[in-house]
């Protein structure tokens, strides 16, 4: 049995939840913003929003991973195995801003468990590029 590798990110927006939420949810700016996924699909008929699924093929390494993602209001549940989860959650502030936030949780095992701090470094950098993509491409400061 592996030891959970958990990590997490988030950065600051300056535009309501709502634009997020619909930039966010707009396949082709997923493909824009996050350069790991390769395929978006809407699994639900209408749009993307609270009760929807997405189907999203991601690259994980030298490796495709299938990711089927549940929208709850603003908030996104990703499950790949038995043993992954990415939870994406946007949070309204003060002043029309928003707070996107990444969590990523990850079962690794052997020695690998032992550079469990080293890997969520070295899962977190990326992270952070997609982040100011994204932060960036929805403030119109690319």
């Amino acid at each position: 049995m592996g030891a959970a590798l958990k990590y997490s990110d988030s950065i600051r927006i300056e535009r309501p939840i709502e634009e997020v939420f619909t930039c966010i949810s707009n396949p082709e700016w997923v493909m824009e913003w996050n350069n790991n996924v390769l395929a978006f699909e809407l699994l639900t008929s209408g749009t993307c929003g609270p009760g929807s699924q997405q189907r999203l093929i991601l690259k994980h390494g030298n490796k495709k991973l299938e990711v089927i993602e549940t929208t709850i209001e603003f908030i996104f549940f990703g499950k790949a195995r038995p043993v992954d989860f990415t939870v994406t959650t946007l949070t309204r502030e003060d002043g029309g801003t928003t707070l996107f936030k990444i969590i990523k949780e990850t079962e690794i095992g052997g020695f690998a468990r032992l550079l469990a701090q080293s890997a969520r470094l070295f899962q977190r950098n990326p992270m952070r590029k997609q982040l100011k993509r994204l932060k960036a491409r929805i403030e119109g400061t690319n």
